[in-house]
């Protein structure tokens, strides 16, 4: 695993917002591998850029067809317990 700092919400919201909790969050070119503040980046609502397009959304590269981004999906990051550790995943709001 390369780094925490490259799958978290708080370096998505630098990268946007330039806001920072932590100093490392600011850094883009660097990633910890360890972290008390990582949160997993929430997903994306996701439509297709041109809707006369024939080709899927999210298939293979060079085959998909362009998407663009609605808004940040609503829900709850939930945590899972593995055997050897814990898988946090988002989970839609009902």
């Amino acid at each position: 695993m390369k780094g925490l700092c490259f799958r978290c919400e708080h370096r998505a919201r630098y990268l946007e917002d330039k806001i920072q909790p932590r100093y490392e969050c600011g850094q883009p070119a660097l990633g910890v591998y360890s972290c008390y503040m990582f949160r997993p980046v929430r997903p994306l609502v996701l439509k297709q850029a041109n809707k006369k397009d024939p080709r899927p959304i999210l298939s293979m590269p060079m085959i998909s067809g362009r998407v663009c981004g609605v808004r940040i999906a609503d829900g709850k990051a939930v945590a899972k317990k593995l055997k050897d550790g814990i898988a946090v995943f988002w989970q839609r709001i009902k």
